[in-house]
């Protein structure tokens, strides 16, 4: 193969194997002595509406009111805290991430299991009413009658004005 065909192949393969610069904005900051983590999610209001900050997410204490921290997310959003609600530990903040993934997970597999049962019982009401009325329309076995009067209760007074002769039970 010629050289001017090998180069662009070799450029390439080089190009996919080094990884390109990382942008700084996808990179958390260096933790600094005023850098905490959320243990449990928070509801913060902004602006904008209510907003869930999930448990490990990194914040950056701005000032301390008493018993309450104010704090900001990488992500600009400024909201009140405990020292209950934070810590400075990423391994015990990304356990309690963990934790809460998990508690999830269980929660979401629960619903969906009574979702399940729910959609199987409105299935079987409906196949089980589906045969009762299949069993009533077969019980007539005068085709002229029998659609009349399984619906005389409907209008009783109509049947002699249709024709049909009144048959009581």
């Amino acid at each position: 193969m010629p050289p001017y065909k090998i180069l662009p192949l070799v450029v390439a393969c080089l190009s996919l194997a080094i990884p390109g610069p990382v942008r700084a904005e996808s990179r958390a900051p260096a933790p600094t002595k005023n850098t905490r983590f959320l243990l449990e999610r928070i509801k913060a209001i902004t602006d904008s509406g209510i907003v869930g900050v999930p448990v490990g997410t990194q914040v950056e204490i701005v000032s301390k009111t008493g018993n309450t921290l104010k704090v900001k997310a990488l992500d600009g959003t400024t909201f009140d805290v405990t020292p209950a609600q934070v810590t400075d530990d990423a391994a015990k903040a990304l356990a309690s991430k963990e934790q809460t993934d998990a508690i999830d997970a269980e929660a979401k597999a629960k619903r969906d299991a009574i979702i399940a049962a729910q959609a199987a019982k409105i299935l079987a009401d409906k196949q089980r009413e589906s045969s009762a009325a299949e069993a009533i329309a077969t019980t007539d076995t005068n085709p002229r009658i029998a659609p009349v009067t399984r619906q005389a209760h409907l209008c009783p007074e109509a049947l002699p004005l249709m024709g049909v002769p009144i048959r009581l039970a």
